[in-house]
């Protein structure tokens, strides 16, 4: 069964890259190219400077970033979309204090890469994929399928943390119902900062150590499968899905690599246990009004949780988790848009060392948008954590400067004692700016 999963998804790709080369030079030179027919090639450019906030001032980031995509479609049946996207991060290849900097200073990866079959109400995707079932900001609560890559934290755009999968998925409409289901053939996890990273906790108690190192676990082989179910109804004024999915725990737990050595490195192993979650989705807009309320709900059982406690003694728990999210978001005033939100992470087990700050995380949020003078666009998210009254601000201004090249500047500011969720990262703190670019647009 393994085996022939593994075949599968590599014909399906090796198919998608063939399509995607030869689409674009087919479909152009086609005397009589059909209307259904199209082919499109879009790309982009980033470059980001951040320096740190506190002391000492250095560059928190120095990024070049290119992100491609190609759409084919055929008839009005058979389309193929490729996308991938490569980074290299500067100040992370110069740091010479830690190992893994140098080991995540630069990526390349494929992106959302399928072919798809449109027939009447049906939709099926062969290829990676990026499922997302929940709409909150600033968290992720019943956004469960596909990992993320939150090395250098939560931005402002929850989507650029997504990582497709390989996966094959179906979506079936019914009047106000749709039915859709996704087996993946490959789990794959959270990218998670290390020791070392700004946005690595820098409360951990490892005094006795010289260093310490993870070993990431990112993926599992072809056939260790996962499979989920979303069923959604539309009403007059609210939308409803329920959902559960069956799958490998997208946040690991840790194993020693070795026996305790006080003053050599100390080892870690991630491992990912295979969990279920089930949860609900629901988005109200009051009628006659453009107020829009959304609520999310998910419990995922049995999921494996370490805890680092003192003198680096490891304790692993089998616990299970309620999440939860539920937003406000305002009618536009004039050139506003105004949201808040209450988020919560719950874990259900019991422990002499857990508090109930270790056990729950309780956020509230704000998020605020503005348009500016000369197009631009002003965004800002403020989250109070509210047991241990820690604070992140995010900032970021949008300004276009031409059809093709748009402006960021912005600030991302972490507040808090150090034994706060925060507070415990503050080094994370920057200023940035950045230019982006489009091409083949």
């Amino acid at each position: 069964m393994a085996q022939a999963v593994r075949i599968f998804f590599i014909a399906v790709l090796a198919f998608n890259t063939a399509a995607v080369i030869f689409s674009g030079p087919l479909l152009a030179s086609s005397k009589k190219k059909k209307p259904t027919d199209e082919y499109h090639l879009s790309g982009s450019y980033n470059l980001e400077y951040g320096l740190h906030t506190s002391a000492p001032v250095n560059a928190s980031n120095e990024r070049i970033g290119i992100s491609l995509q190609e759409k084919a479609r055929y008839n009005s049946r058979w389309s193929v979309i490729a996308s991938g996207q490569a980074w290299y991060e500067g100040a992370y290849a110069n740091d010479t204090t830690a190992r893994p900097l140098w080991d995540d200073s630069y990526d390349v990866r494929l992106q959302e890469t399928y072919v798809q079959y449109e027939a009447h109400k049906l939709v099926l995707r062969a290829g990676n994929q990026v499922i997302v079932w929940g709409e909150t900001f600033g968290s992720f609560v019943a956004d469960v399928v596909n990992p993320k890559d939150l090395r250098f934290g939560v931005p402002i755009n929850l989507g650029d943390t997504h990582l497709a999968s390989p996966m094959v998925t179906g979506k079936y409409l019914i009047s106000r119902f749709s039915l859709q289901g996704l087996v993946i053939a490959q789990p794959m996890f959270n990218l998670l900062p290390v020791f070392g990273y700004d946005f690595a906790p820098a409360n951990v108690p490892l005094n006795n150590y010289s260093s310490v190192l993870i070993n990431r676990e990112r993926s599992l082989p072809f056939g260790n499968l996962e499979y989920g179910a979303r069923v959604s109804r539309s009403f007059d004024d609210f939308d409803l899905s329920l959902f559960d999915f069956e799958y490998f725990d997208r946040n690991p737990f840790y194993q020693l690599d070795h026996p305790y050595i006080p003053g050599q490195t100390f080892t870690l192993n991630e491992h990912h246990s295979p969990v279920n979650s089930a949860g609900q989705a629901l988005a109200w807009t009051p009628k006659d009004t453009d107020l829009v309320v959304r609520e999310e709900i998910v419990y995922t059982f049995a999921r494996d949780v370490t805890i680092l406690k003192p003198n680096a003694i490891l304790s692993q728990l089998i616990t299970d988790e309620l999440g939860a999210a539920m937003s406000v978001e305002l009618p536009p005033w004039k050139k506003f848009n105004f949201s808040f939100q209450y988020s919560l992470s719950h874990l259900q087990f019991l422990d002499s060392y857990i508090t109930r700050s270790n056990q729950d995380i309780e956020n509230v949020s704000q998020r605020t948008s503005v348009r500016l003078p000369a197009d631009s666009t002003l965004s800002s998210i403020f989250t109070w954590s509210i047991l241990d009254s820690g604070l992140r601000w995010q900032l970021d201004d949008l300004t276009p400067i031409s059809d093709q090249l748009e402006g960021h500047a912005g600030a991302e500011i972490f507040f808090g004692n150090q034994l706060s969720d925060f507070g415990s990262i503050s080094r994370a703190g920057r200023i940035y700016v950045s230019i982006k670019g489009y091409f083949f647009q």
